[in-house]
């Protein structure tokens, strides 16, 4: 786990009314690492869904980031973890997706597709919309 999201996850915990988690290599999410401020912002990210789960539950609202994996793995993990999927919202971040994967993919329960390379403001763009927040958002 990354060590960020084990210190921040206190401290932060009542600062913002949603927080971004990232599940994946902590080095794929550095566009999510700069949302500092507004109505969502980045706490951290944890290795894998296991890692993830395997902790005590987060008492504040979050949106769940998911670095793509190998396609096999993709749905297996999506399928292993349909009960939380369906509860929780999933944005998934995947390097040039098929139009049919992204189908499959959202057909899981996964709220929105961003594909790699993405900017900061496509991935506030695709927070708006799953989590109703428009226009606070810092310069």
């Amino acid at each position: 786990m990354n060590d960020g999201f084990a210190r921040a996850e206190g401290a932060v915990a009542d600062a913002c009314p949603t927080h971004l988690i990232g599940i994946g290599p902590d080095e794929e999410f550095a566009i999510a690492k700069q949302l500092t401020s507004g109505p969502v912002t980045w706490l951290g990210s944890v290795e894998n869904f296991e890692t993830f789960l395997g902790r005590p539950p987060l008492t504040s609202p979050y949106v769940v980031l998911l670095d793509g994996l190998p396609l096999p793995q993709l749905i297996a993990t999506l399928d292993q973890n349909a009960d939380f999927i369906r509860k929780k919202p999933i944005i998934l971040q995947i390097a040039a997706p098929p139009v049919r994967l992204v189908v499959e993919i959202m057909q899981r329960g996964v709220r929105d597709v961003i594909q790699k390379p993405y900017t900061l403001a496509r991935l506030r763009s695709a927070l708006e919309q799953l989590c109703g927040v428009r226009g606070r958002w810092p310069p």
